[in-house]
């Protein structure tokens, strides 16, 4: 094993190995942090390449530094055996990098059944030394976890976006019965979202699409806060030409993709789904959702497809914005009472958007 030792205990790692052969005890080990087995011509070699680093690779230093000082970085791949975790920490050491810093490092700990107390000492004093120097240390316990871990990354990354998905699930229903079946759920919803103007509101221009975000419309027009951008109804690629909406409501985008192109185009940038009813379509649109980790919520007391994938998960609901979805929320989106199952899509939708609880 290669010896990670610091600038100011390299000399007396060299005059310990002289003395006493490759292996450094353990209370010595821990005494000085970092010390571990090594054999001392490796142990300087590396030394030297890591203190050469900004010599020998100047232009990678300046973008490093650069991009240390000025943004969030996430370090993935790194093990303590891996030589570069030094350039992390001298990039803090030089750059005066704090403790409460933004920087993330995902490592595995020794958790295999060759792993010893020693090593797993070892790398609790390691992953102090990277914190200290304001590197924060996520663990994970297989390395099969990176791949969630950067499909949930990457939500958070997207504008706070919701699509809205939606039927009355009847055959060539007519709007005056979308109305009347959609019509309590989708006013119950809209006039929670009416006062989140920072988020948007997507749809393909569906039943509870266009009721949702025509009734969020119509409040924030009298309210004298209506932003367009904020309301987006796309349209597929058809043989003939789109009906226009009849109202005036938000931004449309006409485009000549097919729905099952549009849809998950759209949803790459999106947080989250919002279902009210809805039929086979709406189905296959949480099921697009689902495998693209948006967070899917449910109007379940509305019936149909919200109802169906509601019940699939009620003994178990699904993560939610990287937390845990409280079963009790989770439940009250099956009351027929429009306004209590609205309430809790509201609760879920926030969690969905990383919205924190006391900004609630």
């Amino acid at each position: 094993m290669r010896t990670k030792a610091r600038n100011y205990d390299f000399e007396h790692l060299s005059a310990y190995v002289r003395e006493n052969g490759n292996t450094c005890p353990s209370a010595e080990s821990h005494r000085r942090g970092w010390c571990a087995k090594a054999q001392l011509n490796d142990a300087a070699a590396w030394t030297a390449d890591y203190e050469r680093y900004e010599l020998d690779h100047p232009r990678t230093w300046t973008v490093l530094r650069s991009s240390y000082m000025s943004r969030t970085m996430l370090f993935l791949g790194f093990s303590f055996s891996d030589p570069n975790i030094e350039i992390l920490l001298r990039l803090a050491r030089t750059l005066g990098t704090a403790s409460d810093d933004r920087h993330i490092a995902v490592m595995k700990p020794p958790n295999g059944p060759t792993d010893t107390d020693d090593d797993r000492r070892l790398h609790q004093l390691r992953v102090m030394d990277l914190e200290n120097s304001g590197i924060t240390v996520c663990e994970i316990q297989d390395h099969s976890e990176i791949a969630n871990l950067l499909a949930d990354l990457a939500l958070r990354t997207r504008p706070p976006r919701l699509f809205i998905a939606g039927s009355s699930r009847l055959p060539d229903a007519t709007p005056e019965q979308d109305e009347e079946i959609l019509g309590p759920w989708c006013a119950a919803v809209a006039a929670t979202l009416v006062d989140e103007s920072g988020w948007e509101i997507h749809s393909l221009r569906g039943p509870a699409g266009w009721l949702t975000s025509r009734d969020a419309a119509r409040t924030r027009l009298k309210e004298g806060n209506y932003d367009p951008s904020q309301i987006v109804l796309h349209f597929r690629g058809k043989s003939t030409p789109p009906d226009a909406p009849p109202e005036r409501v938000g931004t449309s985008i006409y485009t000549d993709l097919s729905r099952e192109q549009l849809v998950p185009d759209v949803l790459e940038d999106c947080r989250a789904l919002l279902a009210i009813r809805g039929g086979g379509r709406t189905a296959e649109e949480i099921r697009w959702a689902s495998d693209g980790h948006v967070a899917v919520i449910p109007v379940a007391g509305s019936g149909g497809a919200a109802f169906e994938y509601w019940e699939a998960n009620l003994a178990a609901p699904p993560d939610i914005g990287s937390r845990r979805t409280d079963k009790t929320t989770w439940e009250l989106l099956n009351d027929s009472d429009p306004g209590i199952a609205a309430r809790a899509a509201k609760k879920l939708l926030e969690q969905a958007m990383y919205k924190t609880p006391s900004a609630s």
